[in-house]
Protein backbone atom coordinates (compact mmCIF):
# COMPACT_ATOMS: atom_id res chain seq x y z
CA UNK A 1 0.00 0.00 0.00
CA UNK A 2 0.97 3.67 -0.96
CA UNK A 3 0.16 6.63 1.05
CA UNK A 4 0.34 9.93 -1.00
CA UNK A 5 0.73 12.77 0.83
CA UNK A 6 0.62 15.87 -0.84
CA UNK A 7 -1.06 19.30 -1.00
CA UNK A 8 -1.46 20.30 -4.67
CA UNK A 9 -4.90 19.05 -5.76
CA UNK A 10 -3.65 18.62 -9.43
CA UNK A 11 -0.39 16.32 -8.72
CA UNK A 12 -2.52 14.72 -5.62
CA UNK A 13 -5.65 13.89 -8.00
CA UNK A 14 -2.82 13.02 -10.81
CA UNK A 15 -0.91 10.10 -9.24
CA UNK A 16 -3.83 8.77 -7.30
CA UNK A 17 -5.60 8.11 -10.73
CA UNK A 18 -2.30 7.41 -12.34
CA UNK A 19 -1.45 4.53 -9.57
CA UNK A 20 -4.71 3.08 -8.51
CA UNK A 21 -4.98 2.49 -12.64
CA UNK A 22 -1.80 0.30 -12.73
CA UNK A 23 -3.53 -1.88 -9.78
CA UNK A 24 -1.66 -0.23 -6.66
CA UNK A 25 -3.38 0.62 -3.31
CA UNK A 26 -3.10 3.86 -2.91
CA UNK A 27 -4.20 5.90 0.21
CA UNK A 28 -4.64 9.91 0.78
CA UNK A 29 -5.34 11.20 4.35
CA UNK A 30 -8.28 13.20 4.06
CA UNK A 31 -6.31 16.37 6.02
CA UNK A 32 -2.49 16.76 5.95
CA UNK A 33 -3.08 16.93 9.60
CA UNK A 34 -4.38 13.53 9.36
CA UNK A 35 -1.33 11.99 7.72
CA UNK A 36 0.33 10.37 10.95
CA UNK A 37 -2.56 8.84 12.03
CA UNK A 38 -3.53 7.38 8.54
CA UNK A 39 0.28 5.76 8.41
CA UNK A 40 0.60 4.54 11.66
CA UNK A 41 -2.81 3.21 11.51
CA UNK A 42 -2.24 1.55 7.60
CA UNK A 43 1.43 0.83 8.27
CA UNK A 44 1.87 1.55 4.32
CA UNK A 45 5.29 -0.18 2.31
CA UNK A 46 5.55 3.36 0.86
CA UNK A 47 5.55 6.86 1.43
CA UNK A 48 5.03 9.44 -1.45
CA UNK A 49 5.64 12.79 0.65
CA UNK A 50 5.84 16.34 -0.90
CA UNK A 51 8.29 18.30 0.69
CA UNK A 52 6.04 21.66 -0.15
CA UNK A 53 3.44 20.54 2.46
CA UNK A 54 2.59 22.56 5.51
CA UNK A 55 0.97 22.08 9.11
CA UNK A 56 3.20 20.11 9.46
CA UNK A 57 6.09 20.73 7.20
CA UNK A 58 7.74 18.17 5.35
CA UNK A 59 10.74 17.29 7.18
CA UNK A 60 8.69 17.71 10.96
CA UNK A 61 7.03 15.31 8.99
CA UNK A 62 9.68 13.24 8.10
CA UNK A 63 11.25 13.21 11.68
CA UNK A 64 8.20 12.36 13.31
CA UNK A 65 7.92 9.34 10.98
CA UNK A 66 11.21 8.41 11.82
CA UNK A 67 11.11 8.74 15.74
CA UNK A 68 7.53 7.04 15.73
CA UNK A 69 9.96 4.08 13.52
CA UNK A 70 8.76 4.31 10.18
CA UNK A 71 10.67 1.72 8.49
CA UNK A 72 8.91 1.40 4.73
CA UNK A 73 10.40 3.24 1.85
CA UNK A 74 10.01 6.63 1.29
CA UNK A 75 9.71 8.89 -2.01
CA UNK A 76 10.36 12.67 -0.96
CA UNK A 77 9.38 15.20 -3.65
CA UNK A 78 11.46 18.14 -3.19
CA UNK A 79 12.06 21.20 -5.60
CA UNK A 80 14.93 24.03 -5.96
CA UNK A 81 13.33 26.22 -3.30
CA UNK A 82 13.65 23.85 -0.82
CA UNK A 83 17.26 22.58 -1.11
CA UNK A 84 18.28 24.25 1.56
CA UNK A 85 16.47 21.63 3.71
CA UNK A 86 18.09 18.89 1.56
CA UNK A 87 20.90 18.09 4.13
CA UNK A 88 17.94 17.04 6.83
CA UNK A 89 15.73 15.32 4.41
CA UNK A 90 18.73 12.91 3.71
CA UNK A 91 19.67 12.70 7.79
CA UNK A 92 15.98 10.88 7.87
CA UNK A 93 17.18 7.99 5.47
CA UNK A 94 14.59 8.68 2.59
CA UNK A 95 15.23 6.27 -0.38
CA UNK A 96 14.58 8.50 -2.87
CA UNK A 97 14.63 12.06 -3.76
CA UNK A 98 13.04 13.63 -6.86
CA UNK A 99 12.94 16.94 -7.99
CA UNK A 100 9.85 18.76 -8.57
CA UNK A 101 8.62 21.71 -8.72
CA UNK A 102 4.48 22.40 -7.77
CA UNK A 103 4.38 24.74 -11.29
CA UNK A 104 5.47 22.45 -13.39
CA UNK A 105 3.14 19.58 -14.93
CA UNK A 106 3.05 16.27 -12.88
CA UNK A 107 2.73 13.60 -15.81
CA UNK A 108 6.74 13.51 -16.26
CA UNK A 109 6.40 12.84 -12.47
CA UNK A 110 3.99 10.08 -12.91
CA UNK A 111 6.16 7.16 -14.54
CA UNK A 112 9.38 8.75 -12.29
CA UNK A 113 7.37 7.64 -8.99
CA UNK A 114 6.20 4.22 -10.50
CA UNK A 115 9.94 3.40 -11.84
CA UNK A 116 11.04 4.51 -8.40
CA UNK A 117 8.65 2.26 -6.24
CA UNK A 118 9.49 -0.72 -8.61
CA UNK A 119 13.68 -0.14 -8.13
CA UNK A 120 12.98 0.12 -4.29
CA UNK A 121 11.84 -3.23 -4.21
CA UNK A 122 14.03 -4.87 -7.28
CA UNK A 123 15.52 -7.03 -4.56
CA UNK A 124 12.27 -8.45 -3.45
CA UNK A 125 11.06 -8.94 -6.80
CA UNK A 126 14.38 -11.05 -8.38
CA UNK A 127 13.98 -13.49 -4.41
CA UNK A 128 10.60 -14.11 -5.63
CA UNK A 129 11.23 -14.17 -9.56
CA UNK A 130 13.91 -16.70 -8.27
CA UNK A 131 11.84 -18.62 -6.73
CA UNK A 132 9.38 -19.28 -9.06
CA UNK A 133 12.07 -20.10 -11.55
CA UNK A 134 12.88 -22.80 -8.72
CA UNK A 135 9.19 -23.82 -8.50
CA UNK A 136 9.51 -24.74 -12.13
CA UNK A 137 12.10 -27.16 -11.74
CA UNK A 138 14.53 -24.83 -12.88
CA UNK A 139 13.42 -24.89 -16.38
CA UNK A 140 14.93 -21.89 -18.54
CA UNK A 141 12.63 -19.85 -21.10
CA UNK A 142 10.10 -18.52 -18.90
CA UNK A 143 12.32 -15.80 -16.98
CA UNK A 144 10.48 -12.56 -18.02
CA UNK A 145 7.35 -14.51 -17.08
CA UNK A 146 8.64 -15.23 -13.99
CA UNK A 147 9.59 -11.70 -13.34
CA UNK A 148 6.26 -10.47 -14.41
CA UNK A 149 4.33 -12.21 -12.01
CA UNK A 150 6.74 -11.76 -8.64
CA UNK A 151 6.54 -8.43 -9.88
CA UNK A 152 2.91 -8.46 -9.35
CA UNK A 153 3.00 -10.18 -6.63
CA UNK A 154 5.31 -8.10 -4.73
CA UNK A 155 3.96 -5.02 -5.93
CA UNK A 156 0.30 -4.90 -6.39
CA UNK A 157 -1.22 -8.36 -4.79
CA UNK A 158 1.23 -8.51 -1.53
CA UNK A 159 -0.94 -7.92 1.56
CA UNK A 160 1.12 -4.96 2.35
CA UNK A 161 1.08 -3.15 -0.71
CA UNK A 162 -2.91 -3.60 -0.96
Amino acid sequence: MIVLITYNDTLRQGLLSFLQNRDYSVHVPEHRQNAMAMVQARKPKVIVLDMYNIEPNGLTFLKNLRAWGYSGKIIVLNGHSNRMITPGILRQKVDKIICFSPSQSPEPLMDQIEQTIRGLFRKDIEQRAFERYLERGRNSGNDWDDWFKAETEILKSHPSMR
